[in-house]
């Protein structure tokens, strides 16, 4: 069994992700699905404010994924958005902020749009 002294030990321990190695073509494939989601969350920039942070939500969702598997990592179990978060937190510790601004901007504009069509919202997590 490899040591598990490095960043994400205490992830891997958890069973919240597992190594497989690099993988340049998932990397690939992910940078396909931000690049996607970017150029959809700029057209509807100015047309669907709620929706455009869903994409934006999505897209830096399918980044983090990115950054896991060209580590070599990928996320397991019920609670992927916040392993995967997680995972980025620990890989990019100088971009917390930042990422605690989009979730928190994406997570309240689901939460509207959700509430605007008469279901109920969803409940809300933390990565912390």
């Amino acid at each position: 069994m490899p040591s598990l002294n490095h960043p994400f030990a205490a992830l891997e321990r958890e069973g919240s992700i597992e190594r497989v190695g690099p993988d340049a073509g998932e990397v690939a494939r992910l940078h396909a699905v931000v690049d996607r989601d970017r150029a959809t969350a700029e057209y509807l920039r100015t047309r669907d404010h709620d929706w455009t942070l869903a994409i934006v939500y999505n897209g830096m969702l399918q980044a983090c994924q990115a950054l896991m598997a060209a580590y070599g990592y990928r996320s397991r179990g019920d609670h992927q958005h916040r392993t995967s978060i997680e995972f980025v937190r620990i890989a990019l510790p100088g971009h917390v902020t930042l990422l605690d601004r989009l979730i928190g901007s994406a997570a309240s504009a689901i939460a509207r749009s959700t509430t605007s069509r008469g279901r109920r919202p969803r409940r809300r997590w933390r990565t912390r």
